[in-house]
């Protein structure tokens, strides 16, 4: 929706960037009345966080730059210094840029954070029947309010090292859906998919349910997932 260089792309004009700026946060709210939280919230925690280094930068930057001699202080025979200023007429307008967007695209995520916690509220969560000892491969289930319709996915848990980091990493996949009832549940649903799977035997398997009906791509699934890995990296 909005490039990941937008600030220094084209034309480096504060009203021209100020115009795009409002126009990507619009279409982000607008998403967010539709309760659709992805990609939206994404992204505009890529900006905030991109902005946040970039003005950092621009500090780092001015800080080196050499001081100048602009009096003499004969009580103290010292010198007084001032930082030469970046006379830069586009690094200017940078930090006029970045220090109006940082504030409003702070206050659009707020947004979409109080939509995302008010979804996460909505959504019950738990494993189906007992968890084997190995959990990092295994599935999950999604199902919308006042549907039978139960949407099956696989995932892959494992820990990764990003710069000296150890980060969570969560890859899934849309398997296919099923009809649950009373003599098809969720229980036998996993039964089935264990026993076609010659890989997982003994897969665990969890069970999200909206109480409300929300878009799955764009709502429930990330929201999802994110229960999901509260839940593995103290299983795991």
């Amino acid at each position: 929706m909005l490039k990941d260089n937008w600030i220094t792309d084209g034309w480096m004009d504060y009203e021209y960037k100020k115009y795009i700026l409002l126009a990507f946060l619009s279409k982000c709210k607008e998403q967010f009345q539709e309760t659709r939280l992805y990609p939206p919230i994404s992204e505009l925690m890529g900006h905030y966080q991109s902005l946040n280094e970039l003005r950092s930068d621009l500090e780092k930057l001015k800080k080196s730059f050499p001081k100048e001699v602009s009096s003499i202080n004969w009580k103290k025979l010292m010198f007084d210094y001032q930082e030469a200023t970046l006379n830069d007429e586009t690094i200017a307008v940078m930090q006029d840029i970045i220090s109006f967007a940082i504030p409003q695209i702070s206050e659009t995520l707020k947004e979409g954070q109080d939509i995302y916690n008010f979804v996460e509220d909505q959504l019950e969560f738990s494993p189906v029947g007992l968890l084997p000892v190995y959990v990092n491969d295994g599935f999950f289930f999604i199902r919308q309010a006042n549907s039978n319709v139960v949407h099956i996915y696989q995932y892959h848990y494992s820990m990764i090292t990003h710069q000296g980091e150890q980060l969570r990493s969560l890859s899934t996949e849309f398997i296919e859906t099923q009809s649950t009832s009373l003599h098809y549940p969720v229980e036998e649903i996993k039964a089935d998919l264990n026993k076609r799977s010659s890989e997982m035997p003994n897969s665990p398997a969890w069970y999200c349910v909206s109480r409300m009906s929300f878009p799955i791509r764009e709502t429930i699934l990330p929201v999802t997932k994110r229960l999901l890995i509260r839940e593995l990296s103290t299983a795991a």
